[in-house]
C-alpha cells in the first residue's frame, strides 16, 4: 500500500514536470509566433514602400508623357507656321508672275 502510495506520488512529479515542460514548450512557440508576426509586419512596410515608390516612378511617367504632349503641340505648331510661310511664299511668287 505504501509503495502503491510513493509509486502514485513518483507519477504524479512525473506528470507536474511533463506539464512544466508542455508549457515551457508552449511559452516558446508564442515567441516564435510573435517572431513571425514581426517579421510579416517588416515584409508588408517592404511592400507599402515598393508599392509607394511604384507611384512616384508613375508620377515620373505621367509627367514625361505630359511633357512629350507639349513638345509634340509645339511641333504641330511649327508646322503650322512653315505651311502658312510656304503658303505666303507662294502668293508673293504668283504676285510677280
Amino acid at each position: 500500500m505504501m509503495f502503491d502510495a510513493r509509486d502514485m506520488m513518483v507519477n504524479a512529479y512525473a506528470m507536474m514536470l511533463d506539464a512544466r515542460d508542455m508549457m515551457v514548450n508552449a511559452y516558446a512557440m508564442m515567441f516564435n509566433i510573435r517572431d513571425m508576426m514581426v517579421n510579416i509586419r517588416a515584409i508588408m512596410v517592404d511592400i507599402r514602400d515598393m508599392m509607394v515608390n511604384i507611384r512616384a516612378i508613375m508620377v515620373d511617367i505621367r509627367d514625361v508623357m505630359v511633357n512629350a504632349r507639349a513638345i509634340m503641340v509645339d511641333i504641330r505648331d511649327i508646322m503650322v507656321n512653315a505651311h502658312a510661310m510656304m503658303i505666303d511664299t507662294i502668293i508673293s511668287w504668283k504676285c510677280y508672275e
